[in-house]
């Protein structure tokens, strides 16, 4: 394997969880290699989200995703109960909307690829549910545009 790796100081440093937790979860966190007692961790690697929140439709589930990016958790589409193609879809809407954007790490296993853009730290500062509203408006407000852009380049005037 020809990737970064990072220590398992520094993986404990940036994840703020102790040795025997990163242990205990081993095989919840995709990137770290665990073999013969030693660990190997890709760098981009994140420790998983534990949220209890409630997923009732893909407007929390866009707010969850996007607030476990910003807390560079790991999250991955069996956490917000979608197939993988939506989980895509979800991170495309995001992505659109200029709430995050590409970190250029090595770990791509969920959300990994992912950090949140100022705009998106900005907006994790609502209460969930104006979060939640104002993110439908940036997800619709892109779609609208494009869709827009689409329709007057094939439409005639």
């Amino acid at each position: 394997m020809n990737v970064n790796t990072i220590s398992i100081e520094e993986f404990l440093e940036i994840a703020g969880v102790k040795l025997e937790t990163i242990k205990k979860h081993k095989d919840e966190i995709p990137g770290l290699l665990y073999s013969d007692g030693y660990i190997r961790i890709i760098e981009g690697t994140r420790y998983p989200c534990f949220y209890k929140d409630k997923i009732e439709n893909f407007a929390d589930r866009r707010y969850l995703l996007l607030r476990a990016i910003s807390e560079n958790k790991y999250i991955d589409h069996q956490k917000l109960r979608v197939y993988p193609a939506q989980f895509k879809d979800l991170l495309k809407d995001l992505l659109d909307a200029d709430l995050i954007r590409e970190n250029h790490m090595a770990n791509h296993y969920g959300a990994n690829a992912y950090d949140s853009t100022p705009k998106g730290d900005e907006l994790l500062h609502l209460t969930k549910r104006k979060a939640i509203k104002e993110i439908a408006i940036l997800v619709a407000e892109f779609s609208g545009h494009f869709t827009g852009a689409v329709l007057s380049e094939v439409l005639p005037a």
